[in-house]
């Protein structure tokens, strides 16, 4: 059995103005954690012309990556490229119920014991990003790690009380979504997609108005 994840204490004011606000209060809404040179996001985007994504890439020189591709292009106007640390962004300017849609197309696994609380599945702050999502939004993960892939979904099952609503390997002659992806498939590496669905009555988080300072 898994204990109860940390709860996550952040304090922080949604904003209400600023460059962001009217794209986040865009319905349908979707969000990327981590995409990386904006491959997928860009497919994504002109794939579904009346849903809006935000891309959320940390990394300065893949942004920079991602914000050239976005320009050539010609920047789809359903498409919010964000360089960010994910977490505060995400605090600060995703309102409580407003995506259907979350993404972690192969975040790092961090494969040693040592870093494991950096998994995201295993991150107390999954617990507010979850509260993010609307009722039977979709948390869709993508792996090529065989031990990350039991052990997220242990944890989105028991410790985060998603529903797994379905788990598929790609074939070799499948097109990749992210050049990770196109990589691995080339390599001959499986590659798994899991997608979890929201279960409210079930999510272990705290509220907006909990959240304080941690020690």
């Amino acid at each position: 059995m898994l204990g109860s994840p940390r709860n996550f204490h952040y304090e922080f004011h949604l904003s209400n103005s600023g460059p962001f606000v009217d794209f986040c209060s865009r319905s349908p809404l979707d969000l990327e954690i981590g995409c990386g040179v904006g491959y997928h996001p860009i497919q994504y985007a002109k794939k579904n012309p009346s849903r809006s994504l935000i891309a959320i890439e940390k990394t300065r020189e893949k942004f920079l990556k991602f914000q050239r591709r976005f320009e050539n292009s010609e920047s789809p106007s359903n498409l919010l490229p964000v360089q960010a640390h994910a977490v505060t962004w995400i605090v600060q300017n995703i309102r409580e119920r407003s995506l259907e849609n979350i993404f972690l197309l192969y975040p790092n696994p961090y494969p040693k014991t040592s870093q494991q609380n950096l998994r995201w599945h295993r991150a107390p702050f999954m617990g507010f990003l979850l509260t993010r999502l609307k009722l039977g939004g979709k948390l869709r993960l993508a792996t090529n790690e065989e031990f990350y892939r039991d052990e997220a979904k242990q944890f989105y099952i028991e410790a985060w009380g998603l529903e797994l609503r379905s788990e598929t390997q790609l074939g070799a002659d499948e097109r990749g979504r992210t050049h990770f992806e196109i990589k691995y498939l080339r390599e001959g590496q499986p590659c798994w997609n899991l997608e979890f669905k929201s279960r409210d009555e079930k999510i272990r988080a705290q509220k907006d108005s909990n959240l304080r300072p941690s020690d």
